[in-house]
C-alpha cells in the first residue's frame, strides 16, 4: 500500500507519466527526478512507464487527472531497488474532544489518553481539539495539538492503516455530525487500491447514542455524583449548545428519573430543558437543596460563569432567588472512571465489528 500527496497525469503523446514532484518508473519506484534524468537507483534505466501496464481510468481529455490502480499494487510492493513501503500493523486510536483553555484541561485528556492506552496496550492512542478557537490559544501559549484532520494525516503519513476516531462528547449533535464528515472523507480514499492506501478509519459513539447507552449513562452519573438525599437535588447543567442534541438530554432525563426518582435534574444553558423547567422540577420534587454541576467532559471557563457567576442570570444567583440553598460540586465527568469505562467500551465494540481490535 502507498499513498502520493500530489495529484499525477498522464500525457498520450510519450509514455512518461507526469507529477508535480515525483515520479514514478516501471518499477514502482517513487522518486524526485525529473522527466528525461535517469533512475538514481536503477542506474541507466530511464523513467518510463508502459502504459499497458496502467489500468487507468481516464477522466475527461487527455491530461486530465487519473486514477491508477497499480497504486498499491504488486509493484509498490517491489524491494529489489531498495525502496521498501513499510506499514504500521497496530491500530491507532484517536479521542476527539472540543475541550477548553482552562486549566487543567490538558491534564484531563492526558488522564483520557492514560486509560485508553491502560486499556488498549498494543494500539497507539493520541488526541485531538476540534475547536479551533481552542487550538490558536493553546498555539499562542506555545502548546501546538492538532485538530481531527490534522491528527489522522499525521497518523496515515506514519503508516497506519487502522485507525478508530471515538469522540468524547456526551450527545450526538453537531460536533458528532462535523467529525462524522471528515471521517466519511478519509474512508473515500481506504482501500488498497486508491491513493492512500489505509484500510479504513472507524468512528465511535459518544456517551449517548442507542437506548442501552442512557441507560448506562445514566448508572455512571448516579454512581459518580450520587443520589440526593431527601429534599435534596443535583442539577446537571449542559453550559454549551449541543447542536440539535436538545432530544437527547430530555431522553436522559426520563432515565435519570427512573434511576433517582427525579432527584438528578437535567438542564442546559442553551437550549431545552432551560432554567426555568429545572426550577419547574425542583418544585415538584419538594427540593430545598441544590448542587449544581456542569454536565459536560471538560468544563470550560464560561461554564463558571454560567453556573456560579456573580450575574443575575447564573444559575447559583437563579436558584438562590428561588428561595433554594445553592452549592457547586467540583466534579468533573471527564475525570469520572465510569464515564471513560463507557467510552473504553465504545471502542472495543467500533473496533471488534470491523477486527481493527
Amino acid at each position: 500500500m502507498y499513498y502520493f500527496k500530489t495529484l499525477f497525469y498522464i500525457s498520450f503523446s510519450t509514455n512518461m507519466v507526469l507529477l508535480s514532484d515525483t515520479m514514478l518508473c516501471k518499477r514502482g519506484i517513487s522518486c524526485s527526478v525529473k522527466t528525461g534524468r535517469h533512475c538514481p537507483v536503477g542506474g541507466k534505466e530511464k523513467i518510463n512507464v508502459n502504459r499497458k501496464a496502467w489500468k487507468t481510468t481516464v477522466y475527461g481529455s487527455p491530461g486530465a487527472v487519473i486514477r491508477s490502480n497499480m497504486i498499491g499494487g504488486k509493484y509498490m510492493n517491489e524491494t529489489k531497488s531498495g525502496h521498501e513501503i513499510k506499514k504500521d500493523a497496530r491500530t491507532a486510536i484517536l479521542l476527539v474532544a472540543s475541550s477548553t483553555t482552562r486549566d487543567g484541561a490538558k491534564k484531563i485528556l492526558e488522564n483520557c489518553v492514560d486509560a485508553f492506552k491502560n486499556a488498549y496496550p498494543n494500539s497507539v492512542v493520541r488526541y485531538a481539539i476540534a475547536s479551533e478557537l481552542v487550538r490558536q490559544v493553546m498555539a499562542k501559549e506555545g502548546n501546538i495539538v492538532s485538530s481531527p484532520v490534522g491528527a489522522l494525516a499525521k497518523l496515515i503519513d506514519e503508516g497506519f492503516t487502522k485507525m478508530i476516531v471515538q469522540p468524547l462528547y456526551i450527545t450526538p449533535g453537531d460536533g458528532l455530525h462535523v467529525l462524522y464528515s471528515t471521517v466519511s472523507t478519509f474512508n473515500e480514499f481506504s482501500g488498497k487500491h486508491v491513493s492512500f492506501g489505509i484500510d479504513g478509519i472507524l468512528i465511535g459513539k459518544p456517551l449517548l447514542m442507542n437506548t442501552e447507552d442512557y441507560w448506562s449513562a445514566a448508572d455512571a452519573i448516579t454512581a459518580y455524583f450520587g443520589m440526593p438525599a431527601e429534599n435534596e437535588a443535583t442539577v446537571l447543567v449542559s453550559p454549551i449548545d449541543e447542536g440539535g442534541a436538545d432530544p437527547s438530554l430530555c431522553q436522559l432525563q426520563l432515565m435519570m428519573d427512573e434511576k433517582t426518582g427525579g432527584r438528578i435534574v437535567i438542564g442546559t444553558s442553551c437550549g431545552y430543558p432551560g432554567a426555568d423547567w429545572v426550577l419547574q422540577r425542583l418544585k415538584h420534587i419538594n427540593a430545598r437543596k441544590v448542587t449544581l454541576a456542569p454536565l459536560t467532559l471538560i468544563p470550560g471557563k464560561h461554564t463558571d460563569y454560567e453556573l456560579d457567576g456573580s450575574g443575575p442570570d447564573s444559575w447559583k444567583n437563579k436558584l438562590e432567588a428561588a428561595g433554594y440553598t445553592v452549592s457547586v460540586s467540583s466534579k468533573i465527568l471527564g475525570e469520572s472512571p465510569q464515564i471513560a469505562a463507557l467510552f473504553i467500551q465504545s471502542v472495543a465494540d467500533t473496533g471488534k465489528s470491523h477486527g481493527f481490535l
